[in-house]
């Protein structure tokens, strides 16, 4: 399209796009001639004066088609309207019928020099296209914008869920009923139209044990007054359930009623709306802010089902658990459409597949797609984006609200975690309009008070909202004196009673109707016996009573009520305390010594039926346990008893409850790593608290709970600072820095750093040769053959791995992507991110033993951009200062390059720009030192490798080319060594089935599968199902294009080929599901900057379609091409599926070629053949090693030979700035033109790390090109 020249006219925000086009345009130019000319004229002067009148402004225009903007969606349905109106009377000329379709849909777009940019431009585009001339269809978004102020005549018709071309996710697309214009118009032309639910019947859902007994639906808690309060939010629902949703809040004190009052109002609000689904989650004062999602958990939770608790304490009705249970099909279906990451995060996999498994009998492909997400193992893999999961969140909301209006009430929000607050933000704006209605509960004095230093994160959201939304709150705070005795009143009414006046007006004296004051006190009275129930059944007064001696604070109350219990359910109540609101059954019992039968009864019956004290609250099975959960009725109760508590008593209860919570749950302990770390803290076990604070953190840490994770390790410094453990001191720091690093805090990241380094460096000096004397335990594992031995001529996975044993650079990265020192002991961060200064361990040394310094760092780095013509890999310096310009031969002065060794332990290095993946490149090969004697030889090219210098934890010490390769440990490397591997041996892998046989037969201890192909991955996991292990990787296979020339420089050729490839299918058969069909784009699942679903979809009429289009219809004319493909197995599955695949659908034979892998990678250097099926795994756990390093015209491989400017100037400005969200938007927009809009490549499947080991072999799980053999353990082989 012709861009409008902007302007400061053009809407920015939020703003609704209009776009237009004449149906049948072609037909009408054949029928009118030169007549065309003024027919689209007049068409054109219609649209701009209607649209101009409503405030429209024109951004493009070509040919018959109009793109608008519009300030609001009414103003764009007001002039879509007018303008099909003024179309549809017009005189055209010769009698001509012109026929307009549009589509609108509202969004927030970026703005450039060129118009609007984003992923809403393509969706209201798309929509658009799908309609029929004289249609106006919006989208989902738009649709409830609209709903209660459309034109005078008009009305919505939803048209159902629909996929569109290179849309993530389904449209709900709602077509305008105009009068006196055409309403009843063909089927839409999307990829596909979708049913508003599962296929599967929600009537037939089988219905689980507990709903279909026939015993009585436990009573709801008596509810009485509060008539203002239910009107309001009743009047929020009915907004919502007509599409008019946002977010309400309810406040007051402890004890004012907040829970009863919710319950109420979820109760009545299912029994008004037969549609209407509830839910909802409550936050914990001892988990909630150190326990991400809390309530959004519970939330997602009872969606799928889980609503066993909720309807055992009375919480929610049957009606609503019914209604849950049987939506749950359909809801769970939503969830791996629109959010496969939020299964094990927000809800457990495994407990969802089973309740959908028991309510249904049909299985869908969607099912079997929930099997593998729950398979799928995310240790070690990179953190998962919080923006992601928030819109997966709210995708998969709006899914479930666009087929039954949602109510969500969340409870105790003063208590919330950071990251839940996150996502109560980012829903509050994102779900507005939607027929969804959150109602959130929090305590106004507790938020006020701010949480340590800081105001409560809860206050900028209240602020915000209140700003966007006008008034949001319901204050039970601001009950008026009236409306307090009504309530004495009603719920001294809610049982018959011939209790005075005089009695009722004292009661309200003491209570001032607070509700909890009132209800707690009125029951003392009751057990007391100073009320009591006469012959007739009615509560009457039985004598004088003596108010003074009744308390005039609810912790009085307390204290009373529980004063008269025995000592035996006293001491069950302050076990229970002690574990918190939510208690155990099992544990309580266990402190106590009691048998558990016994002590379940007395909780049910006495402590809950009889004294009220506690309720069931539901089951948990862990191990083979199964565990009874309970709840104290109001946390008033725990707090009272557990601030008894002497000191002495209160640490020991700790201590015993921390203990068996940690033997019950066994290996799973990680899973209550926050209950545990509290515990052990208030016991003052402080070594063991440490151990869950840790991994309590870590897991804030990755799934971005930063202000979560930043509290668990401060907590853990404390602990260890008064150890003194110096080196776990470091380490936690670093995982802090880490935290602060991407909460973009770099203050207090460098803070972070410069602790640890300042605490890194003598432990790692401290390390001598003489300190770990160890006996000689040989390590056999056949390898592929390296192609190179030396950093600057690295080339593939082979070679890396073992140079990654050998070499070792200024930092490392860990297995849960940690970067830590190696030769570096510190380093500083300047001149904003220009300039870092690193400082070199003392002591360094050569496997030879002379000594390593920074001049060693400095020409080694030099001489790999000199070596640029033998190998890639030095493209990956190219964020160093002038690095790119030798690399590229544009200045021949390598002196110019940004490295300069200071002095003999230090390094300056000078960047072209802040690089926010800096400190991983430098744990790469091609960052490591050389040893002078390299740098004044030959390169090593010509296989000469006798005498290699290196610095890692072992040396190449033999090399027999075409056989095999010895590693020896390095007796002068002084990092840390945990294994007990002294020498390596390594034949090296001709055939895998000859290496597979000498596995079997325990000539190897291991067998590297980093190159294996799918034929071989088969058949290891059919003979060793126990040895072969699957490791969470960045890698994604893919079949390339030779983009600059005939027959692929059309990319109407690559999308036909491409839409021929079934990727389900190739997963399914080619690699028995082992690997995830790349749906998506290059940049892999678990890598920041994933982008789900845009990959180009399996379409085969559209192959056909566009090979024709393209000159090749039937495949008639398609010339010879060349496909090569690394040498494997003559049973790999790929290779034939494809060929099928292209003969069936096109009518192509296309003849491949096997090349071995050196022939492989010097053919793609040289003259890359027109299609070559390849993989690539991450150097670093940043989209810039897929996108720049691969696929940029000049720094990048280009193994495409592709040139795009706007992919290279995407890749280019997201490797130099800091802003981690516009850095990951641009990443995002370059692989959809890589892959969606240009189609380079093909991503074909995202692979794991593999590797087969015998028992007697303890290997890190981490992917394997980044194994490092000095972490291995060789125990006592069988």
């Amino acid at each position: 399209m012709k861009a409008v020249q902007i302007d400061d006219r053009l809407p920015e925000g939020t703003v609704t796009f209009l776009f237009t086009d004449i149906e049948g345009s072609t037909e009408l130019l054949k029928q009118l001639g030169e007549g065309y000319v003024t027919l689209l004229s007049e068409q054109r002067d219609i649209l701009r004066d209607t649209f101009s009148r409503w405030n429209g402004r024109e951004v493009d225009t070509r040919g018959d088609a109009f793109f608008y903007s519009f300030p609001r969606a009414t103003q764009a349905v007001s002039a879509a309207v007018n303008a099909q109106g003024a179309l549809t009377s017009h005189a055209w000329p010769e009698g001509v019928e012109v026929r307009v379709r549009m589509g609108l849909h509202t969004g927030e777009p970026l703005t450039w020099d060129e118009g609007y940019v984003g992923m809403d431009v393509h969706r209201a585009a798309r929509i658009a296209h799908v309609g029929h001339g004289g249609q106006v269809l919006l989208s989902a978004t738009t649709a409830p914008l609209v709903r209660g102020e459309l034109p005078e005549g008009v009305a919505l018709l939803t048209l159902g869920r629909h996929r569109l071309k290179d849309m993530k996710y389904p449209e709900r697309i709602t077509q305008l009923v105009i009068d006196d214009l055409p309403s009843e118009f063909p089927p839409l032309t999307s990829l596909e139209a979708l049913p508003s639910d599962d296929p599967l019947s929600l009537k037939s859902a089988h219905l689980p044990a507990f709903l279909e007994e026939a015993e009585a639906e436990p009573q709801p808690p008596v509810f009485v007054a509060r008539e203002r309060e239910l009107e309001m939010l009743n009047s929020y629902l009915q907004n919502a359930v007509e599409g008019l949703g946002g977010v309400v809040f309810l406040t007051g004190g402890p004890g004012r009623g907040k829970t009863a009052l919710l319950e109420e109002f979820g109760r009545q609000a299912i029994d008004r709306h037969p549609d209407l689904l509830v839910v909802g989650g409550e936050c914990s004062a001892y988990r909630g802010i150190g326990d991400p999602y809390l309530p959004f958990r519970r939330m997602m939770a009872m969606l799928t089902g889980d609503v066993e608790a909720e309807w055992t304490s009375g919480a929610i009705n049957r009606e609503d658990a019914v209604r849950l249970w049987n939506t749950m099909p359909s809801t769970a279906r939503m969830i791996v459409e629109y959010g496969p990451d939020l299964i094990n995060v927000f809800v457990s996999g495994r407990d969802m597949m089973s309740r959908v498994n028991a309510a249904v009998d049909v299985r869908s492909d969607w099912q079997e797609r929930l099997g593998k997400l729950v398979e799928r193992d995310r240790a070690g893999a990179p953190d998962i984006e919080q923006r992601n999961l928030f819109e997966q969140v709210e995708h998969t909301l709006r899914s479930i609200g666009a087929d039954h209006p949602l109510l969500i009430i969340l409870d105790d929000m003063q208590w919330a975690d950071g990251a839940s607050l996150n996502l109560l933000f980012h829903l509050g704006r994102r779900l507005e309009g939607e027929r969804i209605l959150i109602v959130g509960a929090y305590r106004p004095e507790e938020v006020a008070l701010g949480r340590g230093d800081s105001p409560h994160p809860l206050e900028k959201i209240l602020a915000e909202f209140k700003r966007h939304f006008g008034e949001i709150e319901v204050d039970l705070g601001k009950t008026s004196t009236d409306e307090s005795r009504h309530f004495v009143d009603a719920f001294i009414d809610s049982e018959r009673n011939r209790l005075s006046t005089e009695f009722r007006a004292a009661l309200f004296a003491h209570t001032e109707g607070h509700p909890l004051f009132t209800v707690e006190l009125l029951r003392n009275l009751q057990e007391r016996g100073n009320i009591a129930q006469d012959t007739d059944g009615e509560w009457v007064e039985t004598g004088e009573l003596d108010w003074s001696v009744l308390p005039a604070r609810v912790e009085g109350v307390i204290e009373e009520r529980i004063g008269r219990l025995e000592d035996e359910l006293k001491e069950t109540l302050t076990v229970a305390s002690v574990e918190g609101v939510d208690f155990t059954a099992q544990i309580v019992a266990r402190v106590r010594e009691v048998k558990e039968r016994a002590l379940i009864r007395q909780l049910s019956q006495e402590l809950d039926k009889v004294h009220r004290l506690v309720q069931e609250h539901g089951i948990l099975e862990i191990l083979k346990h199964r565990l009874y959960q309970y709840r104290f009725r109001h946390q008033l109760f725990q707090q009272h008893i557990y601030n008894g508590l002497g000191d002495f008593e209160r640490t020991e209860l700790h201590r015993e409850v921390g203990s068996i919570l940690e033997d019950v749950y066994g290996d799973r302990a990680r899973e209550i790593a926050p209950q545990l770390a509290y515990h052990f803290t208030e016991a003052g076990e402080s070594e063991r608290a440490l151990e869950y604070l840790i991994q309590a953190g870590d897991q804030a840490r990755m799934i971005y709970a930063h202000a979560e994770a930043i509290e668990y390790y401060h907590q853990a410094l404390v602990i260890l600072e008064a150890c003194g453990d110096s080196v776990q001191i470091a380490r936690t720091l670093m995982k802090l820095g880490l935290v602060y690093t991407a909460d973009f805090r770099p203050e207090e990241a460098r803070g972070a750093y410069d602790r640890a380094f300042s605490l890194w460096e003598p432990e790692r000096d401290s390390v001598t040769q003489q300190e770990f004397p160890l006996p000689i335990n040989i390590f056999r594992m056949a390898v592929r053959e390296p192609l190179s031995f030396e950093p600057g001529t690295m080339i593939g996975d082979a070679s890396t791995f073992i140079a990654n044993q050998i070499y070792e650079g200024l930092t490392t990265v860990d297995h849960e992507f940690n970067v830590l020192p190696a030769a570096a002991s510190r380093w500083e961060v300047m001149d904003e991110g220009q300039r870092y200064i690193f400082h070199l361990r003392k002591g360094l040394k050569w496997n030879e033993g002379s000594p390593i310094g920074a001049s060693d760092f400095e020409n080694a780095w030099k001489r790999n951009l000199d070596l640029r013509a033998l190998s890639h890999s030095s493209r990956l310096l190219y964020a160093i200062e002038n690095a790119r310009k030798v690399g590229e031969g544009v200045i021949t002065d390598s002196a110019q390059v940004g490295v300069s060794a200071i002095d003999d332990l230090t390094l300056e290095v000078r960047l072209e720009s802040p690089t926010a993946y800096l400190p991983y490149l430098f744990s790469l090969p091609i960052a490591a030192p050389l040893h002078n004697s390299l740098l004044e030889g030959q390169n090593q090219s010509d296989g000469e490798t006798t005498g290699i210098i290196s610095n890692g934890p072992y040396y190449l010490s033999e090399y027999q080319p075409g056989e095999r390769l010895i590693l020896q440990r390095n007796p002068y490397y002084r990092g840390r060594f945990p294994g007990n591997v002294t020498r390596i041996e390594c034949p090296f892998i001709s055939d895998y089935a000859e290496a597979l046989d000498a596995y079997a037969d325990a000539e190897l201890d291991a067998l590297d599968m980093i190159t294996s192909d799918l034929g071989t991955i088969a058949r290891a996991r059919g003979r060793f199902p126990e040895e072969l292990s699957f490791i969470p990787q960045l890698n994604t296979f893919y079949l390339a294009f030779r983009a600059n020339q005939h027959p692929f420089d059309d990319v109407r050729v690559r999308h036909a080929f491409s839409h021929a490839i079934d990727k389900k299918a190739l997963a399914r058969e080619a690699s028995q599901d082992t690997y995830y069909p790349a749906l998506g784009g290059f940049i892999p699942p678990g890598m920041p900057g994933h982008s789900d679903e845009i990959g180009i979809p399996y379409d085969p009429d559209q192959a056909r379609k566009l090979l024709g289009e393209a000159g090749y219809p039937e495949g008639r004319g398609f010339p010879d091409v060349r496909w090569s493909f690394k040498k494997g197995p003559v049973d790999n599955p790929v290779v034939p599926f494809l060929l099928q695949s292209w003969k069936r659908i096109l009518n192509l034979d296309i003849k491949p070629t096997s090349l071995s892998w050196k022939d492989f990678l010097e053919q793609r250097e040289t003259d890359p053949p027109d299609l070559a099926l390849s993989a690539w795994s991450a150097d670093y756990p940043d989209p810039d090693n897929f996108l720049r390093i691969l696929f940029h015209s000049e720094e990048g491989i280009n193994p495409s030979r592709w040139r795009n400017a706007e992919f290279d100037r995407c890749v280019e400005e997201a490797a130099t700035i800091l802003d981690q969200n516009r850095r990951l938007d641009l990443y995002r927009k370059a692989d959809h033109i890589l892959v969606a809009e240009e189609t380079v490549i093909v991503p074909m499947y995202y692979s794991q790390g593999r590797i087969l080991a015998k028992p007697w072999v303890s290997i890190p799980r981490i992917p394997p090109a980044m194994l490092k053999l000095k972490e291995v353990v060789i125990h006592q082989r069988a």
